[in-house]
């Protein structure tokens, strides 16, 4: 890159024939900005005033750091943007441990503080994929070459005393055969190699992310993990229940952010109302549908008209998307939930929560209750419409092989809430709706969650009772007896 001052010119545009903006990096760390890209980005560094075009904004941590992808002439660097001056010294000191060790990491061209406040550093652009990316396009498993890679890093890392304290899947980016570790910052050093406890922590960190089931045989990446750190033994018991800790971690922190305002979802909050909406799907559309659902709930096509909920489908933003209404009948049938979570905050944390663990439902979209202070009223539940025909419908029109198949799909999903700790509390077949690709669980706020083994046991064989009821005859008969076979001793009824 040429370091002479660059000469700025007003008329630049973006891709769109418009005039992109022009912000200095002071402008970015305003905590209320939400920059537009394309932009044009000036910075003094070395007191030397630079120019680069954004072409995307790959995370935004307002007030602390940004990490862009930014681009001069046929240069391309990834950049980050530090408002903290501990996080820019802890970066590069996290780099300078995985070289020293020999770890592939994005290599550092240059770094600085700068002029007028804030510090940066541009790495190597690697245009590869981070692990959480490539999961969801293909289910990562045991014997996968990516993730086996990954955990040999994890491994390299152990062997030379690193760890990170903040470890998930968009730490390691994979590209052209090998992963790198990036996102240096949380990376800390001590005593090499790490002790069997530290180790398996952050192992059970790393493995812990994936959804429950999807890693059942920890022994391939175990092998693989110790093939390159032998000397750090690691204990399958221990790591299985480190791996469970890791997950309940995982959610509850998570379960803190599904109604306050965070990079995933808005909130707002006054004496009679509480409304949270997923923020990627914000709109003025779905914004004025909120202010005013009873008139939206009118206007679409009802679903269902019951004393204790009312269902409709409506239009918004041009998506097709589902508003249920949890009706209160009485004075009395008020007086008894106003101070209960309503059945529409059940639904949304409960929706929340089978995604997390990979079970499919619509995916939610807005949560909205009245209240009086402290006490709730009706609450309003929104999420995604998904088309197609009830279980119950299906299996009694199924042939045998189609039939097989969907129990099978059924019996995965009752395995999963047996996982997870949860049971559904209705599990009527009209509750499950069958597409071309998947089974979707709906009506959500009879789900319960389940410490003890025991009651989860005794709620999932009552769920399955239930199930069953809805087939009579020789189907019946067929339809429990493949199900049956396909569920754990301890859930059958």
């Amino acid at each position: 890159m040429d370091n002479s001052t660059l000469k700025l010119t007003p008329g630049d545009t973006g891709t769109n024939g418009k005039v992109m903006e022009r912000y200095s990096a002071q402008h970015l760390r305003d905590k209320r900005f939400q920059p537009t890209v394309p932009f044009w980005l000036e910075f003094t560094l070395e007191g030397v005033t630079e120019r680069w075009r954004c072409i995307a904004v790959l995370r935004h941590f307002p007030g602390k750091r940004l990490v862009l992808q930014l681009q001069h002439e046929d240069s391309i660097v990834l950049c980050k943007l530090f408002f903290e001056g501990r996080d820019y010294h802890r970066e590069l000191r996290g780099c300078s441990y995985l070289e020293t060790a020999g770890i592939t990491t994005p290599a550092v061209q240059r770094h600085g503080v700068l002029a007028r406040g804030g510090s940066l550093i541009q790495y190597q652009f690697i245009a590869g994929q981070n692990l959480e990316q490539i999961n969801i396009e293909q289910a990562l498993t045991p014997d996968s070459t990516i993730l086996q890679s990954a955990v040999v890093a994890l491994a390299e890392m152990h062997r030379h005393g690193l760890r990170q304290t903040d470890i998930h899947l968009g730490n390691f980016l994979y590209h052209q055969d090998a992963i790198y570790v990036v996102d240096t910052a949380a990376i800390r050093r001590s005593r090499a190699p790490l002790n069997e406890r530290s180790a398996i922590t952050s192992f059970a960190d790393l493995v812990g992310q994936f959804k429950p089931g999807q890693l059942d045989d920890l022994q391939p990446l175990i092998a693989a993990y110790q093939a390159h750190s032998p000397h750090i033994s690691l204990a399958p018991e221990a790591l299985a229940s480190a791996v469970l800790k890791k997950r309940a971690s995982r959610w509850r922190h998570y379960r803190r952010k599904l109604t306050r305002v965070c990079t995933e979802f808005n909130c707002q909050q006054t004496f009679k109302r509480f409304s949270v909406w997923r923020r990627e799907l914000e709109s003025p559309p779905l914004l004025r549908v909120l202010h005013d659902l009873d008139r939206s709930l009118e206007q679409g096509s009802y679903l269902k008209q019951g004393n204790t909920a009312t269902v409709a489908r409506a239009k918004i933003d041009g998506q097709a998307r589902v508003i249920k209404r949890y009706n209160i009948k009485s004075r009395r049938h008020l007086l008894s939930r106003c101070w209960r979570p309503t059945r529409g905050w059940r639904s949304w944390h409960n929706a929340h929560y089978l995604l997390f663990n990979g079970l499919q439902t619509p995916q939610p979209v807005a949560l909205v209750e009245e209240r009086w202070g402290p006490l709730r009223g009706r609450a309003f539940f929104l999420c995604d419409y998904v088309a197609g025909d009830s279980l119950k419908s299906v299996l009694q029109t199924a042939d045998p092989e189609q039939r097989q198949k969907l129990v099978n799909d059924f019996a995965s999903i009752v395995n999963r809430y047996y996982h997870a700790g949860i049971s559904h509390g209705d599990m009527k077949a009209d509750n499950f709706i069958v597409t071309p690709t998947h089974i979707t669980i709906i009506d959500l706020d009879p789900m319960q969650y389940h410490h003890g083994k025991s009651a989860l046991q005794t709620a999932l064989r009552k769920d399955i009772r239930r199930f069953l009821e809805n087939f009579s005859g020789v189907q019946g008969e067929a339809i429990a007896k493949e199900l049956l076979g396909r569920l754990p001793q301890v859930l059958r009824p």
